[in-house]
């Protein structure tokens, strides 16, 4: 059936359809942190405030050494955040060490509903120029978009923009064309689709009034910007 379609089609399993749930929403339920592998051990390296993490008192840097029981060491990155999500209001059960102090301490954190804002951070970083770093086009990015934007311009008098792609795996694309609609010309082509199957080609034009369309803007990209 895949090779039948564009090389972009993928099959997704249902074990893997709260993965995808979270790449459209940004919501999921879990321990509220990011992780990364360092050495045998996978590590907390970001804790999101308020998050059931952040009240149990885990730190960035703690390493994850038993997950309900289970010996963490050697796990993937997948491995660790699959047994970290589940239901909401169910508790995991982690031995955590310090790697300054090699403390260990056992924890029980209770899962909750986890949002990720859209928007990471949106600020001026210098005169008259605005900064806006977004992690992904998920459910109302453009609308989180055009409130920080419109707050910049109004409150602070930005005269040009940053904004920050970088590490943004992607996500919707009804999202993204609406963002660039805010600074282009209604009826101005944005982006077309083409695939095997030519009755699902599609054309997306700018279909409202933009906010702004003199700004200069930069937008900051890396390998890991998806290409929405």
């Amino acid at each position: 059936m895949l090779e039948e379609l564009d090389p972009y089609t993928v099959y997704i399993p249902e074990e893997d359809e709260e993965n995808f749930k979270f790449m459209l929403t940004g919501e999921y339920a879990g321990v509220g942190a990011s992780l990364s592998k360092i050495g045998d051990y996978i590590c907390f390296t970001e804790i999101y405030e308020g998050s059931p993490s952040d009240k149990c008192g885990v730190k960035a840097g703690d390493r994850i050494l038993e997950i309900d029981g289970k010996n963490a060491k050697n796990m993937t990155v997948n491995q660790v955040s699959e047994n970290l999500r589940g239901e909401s209001g169910k508790e995991v059960k982690l031995t955590i060490q310090n790697p300054l102090s090699e403390k260990k301490k056992k924890i029980t954190i209770k899962r909750e509903k986890i949002v990720l804002p859209a928007i990471e951070y949106a600020d001026t970083i210098s005169k008259g120029i605005g900064y806006i770093g977004f992690t992904s086009f998920t459910e109302k990015s453009a609308e989180a978009f055009k409130k920080s934007f419109l707050e910049l311009k109004n409150r602070q008098g930005i005269q040009s923009l940053i904004i920050d792609l970088r590490n943004n795996p992607g996500g919707l694309l009804d999202q993204a064309t609406e963002i660039v609609n805010y600074f282009i010309e209604n009826q101005s082509t944005i982006v077309y689709t083409k695939g095997k199957v030519k009755e699902l080609d599609e054309t997306y034009k700018a279909n409202k009034k933009p906010i702004d369309e003199d700004m200069p803007i930069v937008v900051l990209v890396n390998k890991n910007s998806a290409s929405a």
